[in-house]
């Protein structure tokens, strides 16, 4: 706790010399915002005049950096993102742009899907045509890497689901089937994290995007696919497929996508949804048991559910199905024992 002070008061100093230096000498208050998977942590500074998102990335300077440089290059290819007001990069502290409280999470519904989606996808297609040089690639090593931590993390470290050889290698070869789909779709900028938490709904109408440091170069339907299985949503797979639509008649007529490919599409979408949600269910574990954060082992039941259902489209995955179906089982009764 006194660490944690001592931190914060930091942290509230650095943040009052910076306001001084710009000439706003009024009082604030800090608020603390949402809880995130990451080590990084949000206050909102509020004065009489001014609202503003206090940063603290000490424990990420780096993600603090690639925050501050790809705000300026995403703002100048016309994609809403907040301003960096005040940066920091010793400490890892920045005072960003206040997009205010409507995030897409909390307002989502399925009267009003259709119109925030084609909105969010006005500016993912943006994204996705702005070119940033250096920008690291989604390769296939890193892709393995992501998916080992379904493996390690989910399986072996919380369901205790000891895997034998050949249950290893029918893995591996599922993993082959997917990332042929995965690699073989345009790469484009990719958000990485596109979905309803990292979405605001702004005062002009126009979606605004947050969280976008770990931008990469990867797979085009990587982003549609965190946004239309997002965890935070239940819709059926029709409803799925109109929200998709909305996202490819936008590609197509930006250049995105070329038309010859079509039969490709639904392939390349679930393969990135699949590789997504592997990762996903290795990287809450890891938050629970590494980093002593348990806020969304909710989320586990319904990822694997989205797995299931993905995979289950492909006799390629027939094996990985019968695991997956195996490690619902066991997450079903893990879940019983932690309610």
């Amino acid at each position: 706790m006194e660490l944690e002070k001592k931190t914060y008061d930091d942290l509230f100093a650095w943040a009052r010399d910076e306001l001084i230096s710009a000439g706003i000498k009024e009082k604030f208050q800090l608020k603390p915002l949402r809880e995130e998977a990451s080590l990084r942590k949000y206050f909102r500074l509020e004065t009489p005049s001014k609202s503003l998102i206090l940063v603290d990335s000490a424990s990420e300077k780096d993600k603090c950096k690639s925050f501050n440089n790809l705000s300026k290059i995403f703002s100048r290819g016309g994609v809403n993102v907040p301003s960096v007001h005040f940066y920091n990069k010793e400490k890892g502290y920045m005072l960003i742009e206040d997009y205010g409280d409507n995030l897409y999470q909390d307002i989502l519904n399925r009267s009003n899907e259709n119109k925030l989606y084609d909105l969010a996808f006005n500016q993912l297609v943006k994204l996705h045509k702005t070119e940033i040089s250096g920008l690291k690639y989604f390769d296939k090593d890193l892709a393995l890497d992501q998916v080992a931590l379904f493996e390690i993390w989910f399986l072996e470290k919380y369901l205790s689901f000891g895997l034998d050889y050949s249950q290893r290698e029918k893995i591996r070869n599922s993993y082959e089937f997917i990332l042929s789909g995965f690699f073989s779709q345009p790469q484009v900028t990719c958000h990485f994290d596109f979905e309803s938490r990292n979405l605001m709904c702004l005062s002009n109408g126009e979606t605004g995007i947050l969280d976008f440091q770990d931008a990469l170069i990867g797979p085009i339907f990587l982003d549609p696919a965190s946004l239309i299985r997002d965890l935070y949503q239940d819709r059926d797979e029709e409803n799925e497929r109109n929200l998709l639509d909305i996202y490819i008649n936008k590609a197509l007529h930006e250049g995105l996508l070329d038309p010859k490919t079509s039969s490709d599409w639904i392939f390349w979408f679930d393969m990135a949804c699949i590789q997504r949600q592997l990762r996903i269910l290795g990287t809450l574990v890891r938050l629970h048991l590494r980093d002593k954060k348990s806020f969304r082992l909710v989320d586990l039941p319904k990822t694997l559910e989205y797995l299931i259902t993905s995979s289950s489209k492909y006799k390629e995955l027939s094996d990985l199905v019968i695991l997956l179906n195996k490690a619902s089982s066991l997450l079903e009764k893990e879940m019983e024992r932690l309610s």
